[in-house]
């Protein structure tokens, strides 16, 4: 294996690292408002990717990954605590459609069908912090999502192969984070206002 690949799989996962600290830390202070569900889905999401990326030898690619699921997975445990949900009826159908999407990648023996049903699922996760996010542009932290989609890249870099399976959740990781860090900088734009 490439030196550099182990390099870069160790800055991303510690970028993931430095990424998540300022959202668990405004989480803990109330400044940022976690959704449970987003991030529980997130948690599992990201488990099953990260699996899925070591089984296509991902290797150092993959340690991002699993940085984010472990992350996610703490974010979930500040959420439970906090339990200040603003929990609506279109994110509870999120939530379902995202566990049948979740059963059928289950009952799939293909990486990459798996793979485009967990984005979706994925999709279906972020609804709810979108649209929280929408009303209460101040209760997310930016960095985390500028900084999500620099290490994604860094870490599509880092995979010891390059296919479709391995690529494809970062990349829309950078497309889907640095979107919503551009849309909570201008909804922030217009509330300041």
């Amino acid at each position: 294996m490439e030196d550099y690949k182990v390099v870069l799989g160790l800055v991303s996962a510690a970028l993931a690292i430095f990424g998540y600290f300022p959202y668990i830390w405004d989480s803990l202070k109330w400044k940022t408002t976690p959704h449970i569900y987003t991030w529980w889905l997130w948690g599992i999401l990201t488990g099953v990717t990260f699996v899925i990326q070591l089984q296509n030898n991902g290797w150092a690619g993959s340690w991002v990954t699993w940085v984010t699921s472990f992350s996610c997975w703490v974010i979930v445990l500040i959420a439970l605590k906090l339990w200040a949900q603003n929990i609506t009826r279109s994110d509870t159908i999120s939530l379902v459609l995202a566990f049948v999407a979740l059963l059928a990648w289950y009952f799939l023996n293909n990486p990459l069908y798996s793979l485009i049903l967990i984005l979706i699922v994925e999709t279906l996760a972020f609804y709810p912090t979108f649209r929280k996010s929408i009303k209460k542009p101040f209760e997310e932290t930016i960095s985390t999502y500028i900084i999500a989609s620099f290490r994604s890249v860094l870490g599509i870099f880092a995979l010891t192969q390059i296919n479709l399976v391995n690529v494809l959740f970062p990349i829309y990781l950078v497309v889907v984070y640095g979107w919503f860090a551009l849309m909570l900088i201008y909804l922030r734009s217009r509330k300041i206002w």
